[in-house]
């Protein structure tokens, strides 16, 4: 844990660097910044647990320093967006859904 608090205790600020992930894509985004010498940290946005004692499908967001921002989008690459293209319906059965039928 010494390094959320040299991450925490830097005068670089956090930004938020991806948003409304679910909980394995953010820590999955966040295990491969901190393989490439990025420190990140997940932090749950959510509204806590549903009716269900579920946690929400989209409620993580991931973080990183200011002056890692740019060097993260480049790693993360195509995995920085994490909604599907608008109107794409060119995968799956054409409903949009992304599931084959």
């Amino acid at each position: 844990m010494r390094w959320l608090k040299g991450l925490l205790a830097s005068d670089d600020p956090i930004v938020k660097l991806v948003a409304a992930l679910s909980e394995p894509e953010a820590q999955m985004r966040r295990e491969l910044l901190e393989n490439n010498g990025v420190p990140a940290m997940v932090k749950d946005v959510g509204i806590g647990l549903s009716a269900y004692g579920a946690s929400p499908p989209f409620g993580f967001d991931l973080f990183v320093k200011k002056s890692d921002a740019e060097r993260a989008a480049e790693i993360l690459g195509p995995l920085m967006d994490a909604s599907p293209p608008d109107g794409d319906s060119s995968e799956g059965n054409g409903s949009g859904d992304g599931y084959a039928r």
